[in-house]
């Protein structure tokens, strides 16, 4: 078994896509398109002839580089063959002595065979099931807000521009980013609503002001709610109930997944959760080299 270190402008790119697309673990964040979005710099590792990839995104500070997770990316790490077929700890042993320091969220099928790594949680919920039967799963406190965001009489739109999500994203989250971070979001959404890859799902009020919406992707049978942002009238009156019961009502009784991208945070968890959502749990390694002191 080799694994190979190749540097960006030495991917085949077609090989690597084709890897991932037909990877029983493959993720959109692992395409080498999202990747060229997310971060401007990557690396990888290669096992064999593109029978396993590892990007290694990256940056410099100093002139030392070190490889680090990118926004926007949930989950990265391995994407191949059957997961069993390799360790982890052999692809994190051929990361290069260049990198004095790096850090890798593996997706949820790496088996994990390293000291010090991180667990944390994603959400999923198969969407096999009728409406009915799924609806019956959420908790009680889901059913009431759906019930109250109903009653408000907005209505759901799937109308909306790339430009329309991007600015009330922006408005309502956009200072926990910072400019270069706020351009690499316009620029993902743009590329993804633009070639058919996500869905922008939205509530509007009377007056048809956004009042909330989702960046839904679809990529394989596998949903994942990307991004989403609400004004303080959508939070008031639950908009993004209204959005994710619309959400699983359209999309019940096919082979989907529906990918919450789960959160640290305990309130947002919550939210997730009360969907009837299962963890599905993943880890984060951070290890720094000390070859430089």
């Amino acid at each position: 078994m080799a694994i190979t270190f190749l540097k960006q402008a030495d991917i085949d790119k077609e090989r690597w896509d084709r890897c991932v697309i037909e990877a029983p673990n493959g993720l959109i964040y692992g395409m080498s398109w999202y990747l060229d979005l997310v971060c401007q710099n990557w690396d990888a590792l290669v096992l064999n002839n593109y029978e396993a990839v590892m990007p290694l995104p990256w940056k410099q500070k100093f002139g030392i580089e070190y490889s680090y997770h990118p926004w926007f990316a949930q989950q990265l790490g391995i994407f191949g063959m059957e997961p069993g077929f390799y360790k982890v700890s052999d692809f994190v042993k051929a990361i290069p002595n260049l990198f004095f320091r790096y850090e890798v969220s593996f997706n949820s099928m790496n088996t994990i065979d390293l000291p010090l790594a991180t667990q944390r949680p994603n959400y999923v919920l198969p969407l096999n099931d009728d409406y009915t039967t799924l609806y019956n799963r959420f908790n009680e406190n889901t059913q009431r807000n759906i019930k109250k965001a109903n009653k408000s009489g907005f209505l759901m739109t799937k109308n909306l521009t790339s430009d329309e999500y991007i600015k009330l994203a922006l408005n309502e989250i956009g200072f926990l980013m910072n400019e270069k971070q706020q351009g690499i979001l316009k620029n993902l959404i743009e590329f993804l609503f633009q070639n058919n890859y996500a869905e922008l799902i939205g509530v509007e009020n009377e007056k048809s002001e956004l009042l909330g919406a989702v960046c839904l992707v679809q990529f394989k049978n596998r949903l994942i709610y990307l991004f989403s942002a609400s004004t303080q009238q959508g939070k008031d009156t639950r908009a993004m109930f209204k959005i994710v019961d619309e959400i699983i009502k359209s999309k019940c009784g096919k082979p989907f997944l529906l990918d919450f991208e789960g959160s640290m945070n305990e309130g947002i968890a919550r939210f997730y959760k009360g969907f009837g959502s299962q963890a599905e749990f993943y880890y984060s390694v951070n290890k720094k080299r000390f070859w430089f002191i």
